[in-house]
């Protein structure tokens, strides 16, 4: 069961990626360098609820990785650390899926910035890697949290935060599924 909450996890960033390839197509003029990605899922552009209900999926895929990470929350290594990146994951899946459920213009599509949280999902990702021996796990977590800052301070197109954020979701339920194999969780 915990594999399969983690592997949704895993299936964040295609879901996501699928919908607004889906949602570009519908909107030609639509550019994912310049523009909002969120802009797909307003009234005014073409079939929005694609848009917007890829970002449900994607958050519903991130809820069930988030109590992934929280399952047997005594039990293995560095729980305290999983159980900080499980509570993350939770957060920013919940504002994802605010977004899609209020389209903007809404003030509630923003969720409150829950989406922002994940940006500590890899530091309590790496912590727990590092109490559970696996330096390399951590330091690959490390490498996400600096490219999503480096991302958010240098004004990278606006898709690119949020597509690393999935990714580094991902990367972070795929470590975990591969402690479960070696037992040491």
């Amino acid at each position: 069961m915990k594999r399969a909450l983690l592997g949704c996890g895993m299936a964040m960033p295609f879901i996501y990626l699928l919908a607004l390839v889906a949602a570009s197509l519908l909107n030609p003029d639509f550019n994912l360098m310049a523009q909002d990605p969120s802009q797909l899922g307003r009234e005014t552009a073409a079939l929005p609820r694609i848009y917007n209900a890829g970002m449900m999926i994607s958050a519903l895929a991130g809820i069930l990785a988030g109590f992934g990470l929280l399952s047997e929350w005594g039990r293995g290594h560095g729980f305290a650390w999983r159980a900080a990146s499980g509570i993350t994951v939770l957060l920013a899946s919940a504002g994802l899926g605010m977004a899609g459920l209020f389209p903007l213009p809404s003030p509630w599509h923003y969720g409150f910035g829950l989406t922002g949280i994940a940006v500590l999902t890899p530091l309590f990702g790496a912590g727990w890697m590092w109490r559970s021996m696996d330096d390399g796990a951590a330091l690959l977590l490390l490498l996400g949290f600096a490219l999503m800052v480096g991302l958010m301070v240098t004004g990278a197109p606006p898709l690119a935060p949020g597509m690393l954020m999935l990714v580094v979701i991902a990367a972070l339920c795929w470590i975990a599924i591969t402690h479960i194999r070696r037992r040491h969780w």
